[in-house]
């Protein structure tokens, strides 16, 4: 089981150290802007905003499910058969 979990680990690595750089980039991007104007926007843009970081939570998830998805091909008794692409 163990050997599992850091396999998990290994494999997700690269994936949490880019969305981790990201969120610090977009940090450093925005660090002067000043509280109104950030507060404006998000204010005025409720909807947007909440629909944005909807989506943002959803696509990795989505993107999982698709490649799971594309290396699998149900056989006749159905099934599933992995396929290594």
């Amino acid at each position: 089981m163990w050997r599992r979990i850091f396999q998990e680990l290994k494999n997700h690595a690269p994936f949490t150290t880019f969305g981790a750089m990201t969120g610090i980039l977009i940090m450093v991007f925005f660090q002067k802007l000043p509280k109104e104007i950030s507060l404006n926007i998000l204010l005025k843009n409720k909807k947007r905003v909440k629909h944005f970081l909807s989506k943002m939570a959803q696509a990795p998830s989505l993107v999982d499910f698709s490649l799971r998805g594309a290396r699998r091909i149900l056989s006749p008794s159905g099934e599933g058969r992995a396929l290594n692409l």
